[in-house]
């Protein structure tokens, strides 16, 4: 069964993305920088979401693709989110298809069989629509959105069309100390 990480209190970065958008697609190489800056100080939670005005099924679906290739934990959230967001975006691929799901983790030389499996599941399904809901309660950010938590503070970084520098500036004024690189 899929299940969602729980980081407790720690600090957290959550990610939301809706995997059919171009503002997230042109976003991603700022968001990667942000990635690699914090390494492995801060875990990152991916959140799907979709366009509010359509709530598509399909979106659901490429949710559910992009929680199977997470499920793995052989990615890094961030290389899944723009795999997903490339197939889609760049190549034109139907990423809500449990099959293009399972090519592009035949790429990262992951179990092809497996991830289709899993993206085709009712878990990985159920996990996109709490992602939906999640979603709407952190304001249902379109296209793309950053959230740094700490404690009981949330803050949202700067969004889509934000620079690397002004992500990692954002990010470096409100992260602690000992999640600082």
């Amino acid at each position: 069964m899929l299940a969602r990480r729980r980081h407790r209190r720690a600090p957290l970065l959550t990610y939301v993305v809706d995997p059919y958008s171009a503002v997230a697609r042109d976003w991603v190489p700022a968001v990667r920088e942000l990635a690699l800056v914090v390494g492995d100080h801060l875990p990152i939670e991916v959140v799907c979401t979709g366009d509010r005005s359509s709530l598509r099924e399909d979106s659901v679906a490429a949710g559910a693709g992009v929680h199977a290739l997470l499920a793995t934990e052989r990615l890094h959230p961030v290389t899944v989110v723009e795999d997903v967001l490339r197939a889609f975006a760049d190549h034109g691929a139907d990423i809500a298809d449990p099959s293009t799901i399972a090519e592009l983790a035949a790429a990262r030389r992951l179990d092809r069989d497996a991830v289709k499996l899993v993206a085709a599941s009712d878990d990985a399904r159920a996990m996109a629509r709490e992602d939906r809901e999640l979603a709407r309660g952190l304001g249902d950010p379109s296209g793309a959105s950053l959230l740094y938590a700490a404690g009981d503070h949330l803050h949202r970084l700067p969004g889509p069309g934000s620079t690397p520098r002004e992500l990692v500036s954002a990010w470096r004024t409100l992260a602690p100390i000992s999640t600082t690189p």
